[in-house]
Formats: structure tokens, C-alpha cells, sequence
């Protein structure tokens, strides 16, 4: 009766009626509610936003920290006296680890009102007890971290469950519980390090790369390797002056490899394989640091690696220009004094199979300059597994490539699987129908798309909670090129790792926006307060375009002033 329009909406913003309301929404955000109802009536002369809630948010960030400009009254519900309860509220762990390797998963727990007692936790994969952790809970431990080191024997994607075993008088155990999925892969990567005789760079690699677990390392000095198997070869000095068997064993193997060229090198086969084109003063040679290349986009190092290699020992390198191959990239380039040229120090050639080369003699001693300045070897180890890294890595060359945009989904989520079908020159096409099986163990579903440019995606949902596989097809080429993968879906219990109402973001909420707080007593104060809200007046405008020459009554009027003017004019003697 006083000029309002009033509407009612959920936590997702969407329009309801009172009487229709359906609390299933699995996260609470309040902030992201707000704001899309200021948003949606921008403009429309919102005149009070009311809020009924129990200030507990899950999602997003705190709502007093946006500041409307709409007054915001609120009226708080449930009950803010802390019950006794122990919750999972937190798990943090690695989507990704590798094969035989343990790795950390952090339990955080939240305690209230439980003094003196005992818990158990017990993490289960695939529904195996695989470790149990008593925690203890006092007064004066209200949150408990508990870090866990779990092992990833089986390669797969696993679900963990954890447990929080109930203790007497906990008001609810329904978030005493929690879950993950964790991605088990077999990334071991096999090096070898090859050389014709013995040199301290081959120790300092094999330290450095030893303490990667990702690397299993052999090494072969002064001998043709017994077996190519291996994802990287890092050849050093080889071939040399005296010597080239080792060099003529591996030169033809299609395998990624590292060159470590030092001055006791014989450089005339990696001049004609076009490995290196060296424009080689003779015996010249230059005494150089190293300046990290800023336009280096293959892998990122450690922030302060600049700062380190500006005062690491000089390596001794040839004198000369060098030319670097089609498809590569530098990673370190030779710095004089201050000055970083434009020589390569360390590059990398991205043909396949990938190539890499080290210039010059006394790398090894970067690494003990580290430890004597820092007391670590962090950043030659790292730059040493990076280089590593990238050239072992295994190139993609499907034809066809199917997978879901995340690895881990929400049940009631949208669901995108993203399709990428290419021709033998590896250029996107499309046009080609895909299906999609997705299934466990008991049920499977099936899709069918045709993935065009612009529009290489499809959108499933209503799938339950579960561990998931899938598996795509299609035929490029007159050939059937399949991919298959796993994905998860999960239930999270968050709303209920906090029951106990939060009014203080309410109160701070409306006071700041000029609205007020009121509590479930004080129904009756609000209601008077919402029907004494006056509508403010909307002013209304209109506007038109009329062109003034289509009034006749100013044509009348300007010429009669012109008239007047020239009669002014003619009687006082003027022209």
C-alpha cells in the first residue's frame, strides 16, 4: 500500500514463492546472493534488501565486505550457542603424486566445547583402512592439524575417505567425515649419463637429479651403454679428441638427449649434424657468468636465480659466435662483466627428439659455489631438473584428444567434456561424430556430439556421486582413434561442518549499509520497520527531437525581427 514491489529470491538468486522453498543448495554464498540481486535492480529503485539467515557462508567472501549503497536489513536465525562438536572442515593434499612415493595430506580439525578426550582418524582408499591417527582434543586446542603421509602404490585415480571417530556428547557427526580424489601416476622418468672417461660434472648432475624421486639415474663412463631404454641421455665431453665410441653408439639412438660440451669436446660432429653452428676463434676462449634469457616461456625458475648466477664462478667457454638451430630456445645466455650477450650458454632444441646443450668447462663448480654462499643447492638442483624435465617429457602426438574440463566435479554441476580431433599434420578439423561412454562398475551412460569449429564441447549432468571412467571414440581419416580417462564426482558436506549461527556479519552488514539487525524475537519490530519504509519518487523524463525550421511561428518571428532590424537600421542612416 505504500508503493513497494516486493520479491523473494533463494541463495541463488532465483525468484521463488514463500511457501515453495527447497533448501538443497550445497554451498552457501551470501556475498555472490547480494550482490546479483544489487546488480539485477540497478537502476529499478531498490529501496531495502532483507536478509533471513544464520550469517554461516561457505563460499565466496565475507558479505560485509562489499559496500552497497541499498540499505541492508537482516534478521538473524539459528542458534548461536556453540554446541559441543569436533568437524572436518578442511583437507588439504596434492591432486597429482607419483607412483611409490608417499605424499602429505593435511586434516584440519575444528573443536568445540570438547575438552579431555581422544580421537581417531582413519583414511580409507577404496574403502581399504590404509592408515589410523589418534588425536588428542583439549581446551585449549581448538583447531588441530594433523599431517599424514600416505602411500601411492597403485597408479589409477583413488578416492580417499576419512573418518573422525564420534566422542561422547558431540552434537552431530555428520561432518565428522570427508573425502578427495587423488591422481596416481607412473611419472618415472629413466636417465642416463654417458661420458668417455670420469669428470666432476657428472658428479654434480647425478647428486643434483638424485634427489628427484621422478629420476632414476645410471650412469656409463668409458663404455657403449648396454640399452637405449632410457627417456633422456646426457652426453658429457663425448665425442672427445681421443675418444668417440661412446658418442658413435648414441648419435643415431631416437632418444632425447643432453649435450654437455666442454673444452675437451671434439665439436666437428655436432658442427655437421647441425647440432651447433660455431663460428669458433682458435684457441680463444672467454671467461663467462650466466643471465637467465627473459624471454624464456619453456619452464619457470626460482625467483632469486638471477641474483645467484650473477656471482657463481666463471665457466670457461670458446670464443665465438654461435648460431642457434631452427626451433630452439635459450635458457641461459653468456653474461661478461655486466653485460649478458646474445651467445648462448645453455639451449634447448625443440625438434623430436628434443636436444639440449651446455657450452663450456667448470659448470660443476656453480654447485659448490651455492652451498658455500647459501648452505643449499636448491637453485642448481632446480635448474638442473627443469632443464631435465622439459626434454624427457614425452610429446602428445594424438590425433584425437577427449577430456573433461576438471578433473573432479560437484554432484548437480555441469558437467564439459571438451573434444579435440586433429589431421595427420596435426591442424584441428572437425566435423567428425564422437561418443562418449561414460560408466562404473554397474552402470554406464552414453553421448553422442559432433564437435564443430567453435563449438567442440559437451555439457552432461545428473550423474551421481562416484569415481568415474570414460572412454571417446571417433573416426579420423577412415581410422578409429579412442581415448579413455577418469574423472570423480562428489557430494561435499560442507554446510555441515558449521552449524552454529554467525550473526556478527549480519550486524556489520546493515549497519554499515544503513539498514538494521534484528533477531527472531524481534519479528514484530522488523515487520513495523518494513511497512514504514516509504517508496521514494521516481521522476520521470521524456525527450524528443523536433527541427526548429518546422515551426512555422519561429520562421514568423525570425523575420520579423530580421524585418525590424533593417527598418532600424534604414532610419538611423545606417547600411
Amino acid at each position: 500500500d505504500r508503493g513497494w514491489q516486493v520479491n523473494y529470491v533463494d541463495l541463488s538468486g532465483e525468484k521463488i514463492e514463500l511457501d515453495s522453498v527447497k533448501f538443497k543448495t550445497p554451498r552457501t554464498n551470501l556475498t555472490g546472493m547480494i550482490r546479483k540481486q544489487l546488480d539485477d535492480y540497478s537502476g529499478a529503485n531498490l529501496g531495502a534488501v532483507l536478509i533471513i539467515s544464520d550469517g554461516i557462508f561457505n563460499s565466496g567472501f565475507s558479505p560485509d565486505l562489499i559496500t552497497p549503497f541499498t540499505p541492508i536489513y537482516s534478521l538473524g536465525l539459528g542458534d548461536t550457542v556453540a554446541r559441543k562438536d569436533i568437524s572436518i572442515i578442511d583437507i588439504e593434499y596434492n591432486k597429482t603424486v607419483y607412483q611409490d612415493n608417499r605424499y602429505p595430506v593435511i586434516i584440519k580439525i575444528r573443536n568445540e566445547g570438547i575438552s579431555a578426550a581422544d580421537g581417531y582418524l582413519r583414511i580409507y582408499d577404496a574403502g581399504e583402512l590404509v592408515e589410523r591417527r589418534r588425536v588428542q582434543f583439549s581446551d585449549e586446542t581448538r583447531l588441530v592439524e594433523e599431517e599424514i603421509l600416505i602411500a601411492a602404490d597403485v597408479a589409477g585415480k583413488h578416492r580417499i575417505s576419512i573418518t573422525l571417530d564420534s566422542i561422547p556428547g558431540e552434537a552431530t557427526t555428520v561432518n565428522n567425515r570427508g573425502q578427495f580424489y587423488v591422481d596416481v601416476i607412473d611419472g618415472k622418468q629413466r636417465i642416463l649419463l654417458a661420458a668417455e672417461a670420469p669428470s666432476p660434472e657428472i658428479k654434480a648432475f647425478n647428486i643434483a637429479l638424485s634427489k628427484n624421486s621422478r629420476f632414476e639415474i645410471d650412469q656409463s663412463i668409458g663404455k657403449v651403454p648396454e640399452s637405449l631404454e632410457y627417456d633422456l641421455v646426457v652426453l658429457f665431453n663425448s665425442p672427445s679428441i681421443r675418444s668417440g665410441r661412446v658418442y658413435k653408439s648414441l648419435v643415431n639412438a631416437e632418444v632425447p638427449k643432453l649435450y654437455y660440451l666442454g673444452l675437451s669436446t671434439d665439436f666437428r660432429p655436432y658442427l655437421r649434424e647441425g647440432i651447433i653452428s660455431f663460428n669458433r676463434a682458435p684457441n680463444q676462449y672467454d671467461q663467462v657468468r650466466a643471465g637467465i634469457n627473459v624471454n624464456l616461456s619453456l619452464f619457470n625458475l626460482v625467483n632469486d636465480m638471477d641474483e645467484w648466477l650473477a656471482n657463481v664462478p666463471p665457466m670457461t667457454v670458446p670464443f665465438g659466435d654461435i648460431i642457434l638451430p631452427p626451433n630452439s630456445q635459450v635458457v641461459l645466455n653468456q653474461k661478461i662483466g655486466s653485460v649478458i650477450t646474445d651467445r648462448p650458454l645453455i639451449y634447448l632444441i625443440n625438434d623430436e627428439p628434443k636436444t639440449g646443450v651446455i657450452i663450456g668447462d667448470g659448470f660443476w663448480t656453480w654447485r659448490l659455489d651455492e652451498y658455500r654462499n647459501y648452505g643449499e643447492t636448491v637453485r642448481f638442483d632446480e635448474l638442473i631438473a627443469k632443464i631435465t624435465q622439459y626434454l624427457a617429457a614425452k610429446p602428445d602426438n594424438r590425433q584425437f584428444k577427449l577430456y573433461p574440463s576438471r578433473e573432479g566435479f560437484e554432484v548437480g554441476e555441469e558437467m564439459i567434456f571438451i573434444a579435440e580431433p586433429f589431421n595427420q599434420l596435426f591442424e584441428p578439423t572437425y566435423g567428425e561424430p564422437v561418443s562418449l561412454s561414460v560408466y562404473t562398475d554397474s552402470t554406464k551412460w552414453e553421448y553422442s556430439f559432433t564437435p564443430l569449429a567453435g563449438s567442440n564441447k559437451i555439457s552432461i549432468d545428473n550423474l551421481p556421486e562416484g569415481l568415474y571412467s570414460y572412454t571417446g571414440t571417433t573416426f579420423l581419416d577412415g581410422r578409429k582413434h579412442s581415448v579413455s580417462g577418469q574423472f570423480s564426482v562428489d557430494k561435499p558436506n560442507i554446510e555441515a561442518a558449521d552449524l552454529t549461527a554467525d550473526h556478527r556479519v549480519l550486524r556489520k552488514l546493515s549497519a554499515e549499509s544503513g539498514g538494521q539487525f534484528f533477531t527472531q524475537s524481534q519479528v514484530e519490530a522488523l515487520k513495523k520497520e518494513m511497512t514504514s519504509l516509504e517508496a521514494t519518487s521516481v521522476i520521470h523524463s521524456q525527450e524528443s527531437e523536433v527541427f526548429l525550421f518546422s515551426l512555422s511561428w519561429v520562421l514568423i518571428l525570425l523575420l520579423v525581427l530580421a524585418t525590424t532590424e533593417w527598418l532600424t537600421r534604414k532610419m538611423m542612416g545606417g547600411y
